[in-house]
């Protein structure tokens, strides 16, 4: 990303507000470049992990999110997904229930058992519609549940609500 120019139109304001919109949607690291000066500006984008078995809903979500200018990391069930959430220490969990070799439930109640990722956010993402999953749900502890098929915008909502709680 170079911007330089020795016109009067480049005001300190513009160019900063032209840096945290580059910043806030597009990329981890900006070079920013402006005669004489070169700032190397990093910013940190919020990561959420996805467990879910069924690749291309995990891909789609996962797109949705990376297009929304979130870091998006992905795991097949809960097992695996447990193993990345205690490694990288996501923002945000979003995770199907009903999955191989760990389902989301038992997920849940693992990564409540760590201190470390006890308070990482979660959201269930499942076909599991009924009112006891539901309540099964809230009761091991997610933040959040949703039905598929969802809206992108609802997924998103919901996200940047627990973002904003976790903050």
């Amino acid at each position: 990303f170079v911007l330089c120019s020795r016109s009067k139109f480049f005001t300190p304001r513009f160019l900063a507000q032209i840096v945290q919109f580059r910043l806030e949607r597009y990329s981890r690291t900006v070079n920013f470049t402006c005669f004489p000066i070169t700032l190397h500006l990093q910013i940190s984008m919020k990561k959420i992990l996805v467990i879910e078995d069924d690749e291309s809903i995990r891909r789609s979500v996962g797109m949705m999110l990376r297009i929304s200018g979130f870091e998006a990391f992905y795991a097949e069930n809960g097992s695996v997904g447990l193993q990345m959430a205690t490694q990288s220490m996501p923002d945000v969990i979003i995770c199907d229930i009903a999955m191989p070799v760990m389902d989301g439930y038992g997920f849940i109640q693992e990564l409540r058992k760590n201190s470390v990722t006890a308070k990482i956010p979660v959201v269930f993402l499942t076909a599991k519609a009924s009112e006891e999953d539901i309540a099964k749900g809230k009761a091991l502890g997610a933040n959040a549940y949703l039905t598929k098929p969802i809206w992108p915008a609802d997924l998103l909502k919901i996200v940047q609500e627990q973002l904003g709680q976790s903050a």
